[in-house]
């Protein structure tokens, strides 16, 4: 997506756990990574690595003073992890109904949202249609960059 968005001709260089594209980043083999801000703190309150922008499309929480990369220039640009809580097609309607009311109630407890918080998870909660409304846009979303940049699945 970086790519399409700006012209520029970024690499992937994939890495079977996040500590060793960290150490490359600390030890300057990689110039840049998109991780999540948590993973990084140590080394960002440290300032051996500087955050440049926030892919997501409002500010960190945790980090308040590092620009959103559209604020940072570059348009139509909006990755965020998500942790969304799926079950198999054709779970009961009530199942549904009562899984979503007790994860939404989880989500508004103040303990359970500075944990997550503490953790740089932003909570959203939500109802189910609007999960599959999200999930149909964010396959649109990506289905052109997967097709222009070639990806295969293994």
């Amino acid at each position: 997506m970086l790519n399409l968005r700006t012209g520029l001709r970024t690499e992937h260089v994939p890495y079977r756990n996040a500590g060793q594209g960290i150490s490359d980043l600390l030890a300057g083999r990689v110039d840049a990574m998109f991780y999540h801000p948590l993973g990084l703190k140590p080394y960002l309150e440290a300032r051996t690595l500087k955050a440049l922008a926030a892919t997501s499309a409002r500010r960190v929480n945790s980090l308040p003073d590092v620009p959103t990369i559209q604020e940072a220039g570059i348009q139509d640009f909006i990755v965020e992890g998500m942790w969304n809580l799926f079950g198999p097609a054709g779970v009961p309607l009530d199942i549904v109904l009562r899984l979503n009311r007790t994860t939404n109630a989880l989500l508004a407890d103040p303990v359970s949202l500075a944990n997550l918080h503490a953790q740089g998870v932003e909570a959203i909660g939500g109802f189910p249609e609007k999960l599959a409304e999200m999930t149909r846009g964010e396959i649109a979303k990506w289905q052109p960059i997967i097709a222009a940049a070639g990806i295969k699945p293994d």
